[in-house]
C-alpha cells in the first residue's frame, strides 16, 4: 500500500525528474543524450517512488538490466552511476522536506518514509553495480581472448618462419647423421655410439620445439575420430615412451581397470597428449635422489557417463606459483621449455568435449584426461563430419 508521501511525490515527478536530468547534464556535459536521460529518469522514479512493490517484481524490473547494458555499452565511468545515485537521493530527501514544510506530510510520516527511499536506491545500485561489473568483467574477458589470439597470430608467423628457416637444415643434419653413423666401422661404433645418441637427442628437441610451435598456432586439418580400446592406446604410448624410460631408470606402471573400454577419440592427438604427460612426469622425477624410487603410472577407468586416462609420478610436485596459469600457453617451471606442451595438451582434449585437469603436492603429482562416453551429452568438435 503506497503511503501519502509516496502521492505527493508522484505529483511532483515532472519538475523532479527535470531538476536530476539538469543536475546530471550540468555535472557531465555533453557525456549523455538528453531524450535517454529523461526515459531513464521517469523509470528510475517509478522504481524508487513505488518501494511498497519488491524490486524484483516491479514491472519496470527489466529496465534495470537494460539500463545496466547501455551503461557498458557507453563505458560509464562508476563513479557516474554513484553521482546519480547521490543526486537521486539529494533531490528526493529535499521534495519530501519542502512538503513537510508545506504542511502536506507530517514529520512522523517523513521520519519513516525516507529510509525506504534511500533503501529502495541502495537496492537498485547494488542490482545496476553487480550487473555492470558482470558485463564489463566479460567484455575485458572478450579483450583478453582477443589479444590472446593476436598473440598465437604472431607466434604462428614466428613459427611459420623457423619452419622455413630451420627445417631444410635440420633434414640435412639429420640425414648426414644417419649416412655418419652407418660409416662408422664396427671396432669405433662402441665409443662413438654414445656421442651420436646425444647429437639426435638434441635434434629431436629442436624438431619438437618447432612442431610444438606449428601445432599450437596454426590452424590445421584436424585428425578423424576413430574407436579404439583403451589398453590398446595406453600399451602403444608404454611402447613408445619405454627406450627414454629404461635410459633415465624410471618405473612404470601401466593398467585399465574394467574390461572391453572404448574410446572415440583422434589417435595421434590422443597420443601426443599422454606422451607430452608422460615426458612432463619423467623431466619432474629425473632430478629425484639416486637413493629415491622414481615412478610414473599411466592408468585407464571409467565410470556411468566418461572414461579417464590419468598420468601420475612420484616428483616434487608443481611450484604453487605456476600452478593458477599452468595450463596459459608459454607458462612453464622448466629452463628449457616453451611453455606450450600442456596448452597443447588442453587444446586437444578440449577438441574431444574432454577435460584436462591435474593435483599437484609433494611427492605426487597426478594429470587425469577425462572424456564423455559416446552418446552421453557433448559430443567432439569435429565429430559430425566423421
Amino acid at each position: 500500500m503506497s503511503t501519502t508521501l509516496q502521492g505527493l511525490l508522484l505529483t511532483r515527478m515532472n519538475p523532479i525528474i527535470t531538476q536530476w536530468v539538469s543536475g546530471v547534464e550540468e555535472r557531465f556535459p555533453g557525456r549523455y543524450d538528453s531524450a535517454e536521460l529523461l526515459r531513464t529518469a521517469e523509470s528510475y522514479f517509478h522504481l524508487v517512488n513505488d518501494w511498497h512493490i519488491p524490486l524484483e517484481l516491479h514491472p519496470l524490473f527489466p529496465v534495470i538490466p537494460a539500463l545496466t547494458r547501455y551503461h557498458v555499452s557507453m563505458s560509464t565511468p562508476p563513479t557516474h552511476l554513484l553521482e546519480s545515485s547521490h543526486l537521486w537521493r539529494s533531490i528526493l530527501l529535499a521534495s519530501s522536506t519542502e512538503l513537510y514544510t508545506e504542511g502536506l506530510v507530517s514529520g512522523d510520516e517523513l521520519i519513516s518514509d525516507m529510509p525506504r527511499i534511500h533503501g529502495r536506491i541502495d537496492e537498485i545500485q547494488y542490482v545496476i553495480s553487480s550487473g555492470f561489473w558482470e558485463h564489463s568483467q566479460r567484455q575485458l574477458d572478450s579483450a583478453m581472448t582477443q589479444m590472446h589470439k593476436e598473440r598465437l597470430q604472431m607466434a604462428g608467423k614466428l613459427a611459420a618462419s623457423m619452419a622455413h628457416e630451420i627445417r631444410n637444415p635440420l633434414t640435412t643434419i639429420s640425414g648426414f647423421l644417419k649416412l655418419l653413423t652407418s660409416k662408422i666401422p664396427a671396432e669405433s661404433a662402441g665409443a662413438v655410439k654414445h656421442y651420436v645418441s646425444i647429437i639426435q637427442e638434441e635434434f629431436n628437441t629442436i624438431q619438437m620445439h618447432i612442431n610444438n610451435f606449428l601445432n599450437f598456432s596454426k590452424n590445421k586439418e584436424q585428425e578423424p575420430f576413430r574407436e579404439v580400446g583403451m589398453e590398446e592406446l595406453i600399451l602403444g604410448i608404454v611402447n613408445l615412451v619405454a627406450p627414454r624410460l629404461s635410459s633415465e631408470g624410471i618405473e612404470l606402471l601401466s593398467g585399465v581397470e574394467g574390461p572391453n573400454i572404448r574410446l572415440r577419440v583422434q589417435q595421434v592427438g590422443m597420443q601426443q597428449v599422454l606422451i607430452n604427460l608422460i615426458n612432463n612426469s619423467i623431466d619432474a622425477v629425473q632430478h629425484m635422489e639416486p637413493s629415491e624410487p622414481k615412478m610414473i603410472s599411466i592408468h585407464g577407468f571409467e565410470d556411468r557417463d566418461h572414461t579417464y586416462i590419468r598420468v601420475t609420478d612420484n616428483g616434487p610436485g608443481i611450484p604453487p606459483d605456476v600452478k593458477d596459469k599452468l595450463f596459459s600457453p608459454f607458462v612453464t617451471s622448466k629452463t628449457t621449455g616453451t611453455g606450450l606442451g600442456l596448452a597443447i595438451c588442453k587444446q586437444l582434449v578440449e577438441q574431444h568435449a574432454g577435460v584436462l585437469s591435474f593435483d599437484s603436492r609433494p611427492g605426487e603429482t597426478s594429470f587425469t584426461v577425462k572424456l564423455r562416453k559416446t552418446g552421453v551429452g557433448a559430443v567432439p568438435v569435429n565429430s559430425a563430419s566423421v
